[in-house]
């Protein structure tokens, strides 16, 4: 699946990556399964938004996985994506933000949640994709 990253995601990844070299690579891991994988990836790394309107998941660095299996220690890093259809009908997994929720636990979700709403909105509208909405 093709999988493409909101331009704030790189600028995130960069910070990441001059702070924690392991935590970076482990994202990066978890980027290229959803390329992988697509809609098949599931728990442990990625679990739906349940809260979104829109098909968005969120690829999760902890608990270990098959994909990260060192990463048994904060930060509690999530990294929520959407999937969105091109004018083609092909489907395209757009990363939207990323962040640690070590401190806020789940609360850490309704307002990275509704920022990653803004950004697929704005995204899709920039690059003529339309958002799926979530399947009740």
């Amino acid at each position: 699946m093709e999988v493409v990253l909101y331009p704030d995601v790189d600028r995130w990844l960069t910070r990441v990556e001059h702070f924690d070299l392991d935590v970076f690579a482990e994202i990066l891991a978890l980027i290229d399964a959803l390329q992988s994988f697509g809609r098949d990836l599931s728990d442990p790394e990625s679990h739906p938004a349940v809260t979104s309107q829109y098909d968005m998941h969120a690829l999760r660095r902890t608990p270990p996985s098959a994909t990260v299996p060192y990463a048994d220690r904060p930060p509690v890093i999530r990294v929520l994506y959407a999937f969105c259809r091109r004018p083609s009908g092909d489907q395209v997994g757009v990363v939207l933000l990323g962040g640690d929720k070590t401190e806020l636990a789940n609360r850490w979700y309704p307002p990275n949640i509704a920022e990653a709403e803004r950004r697929l909105l704005t995204y899709a509208g920039q690059h003529h994709l339309t958002p799926l909405r979530r399947k009740h």
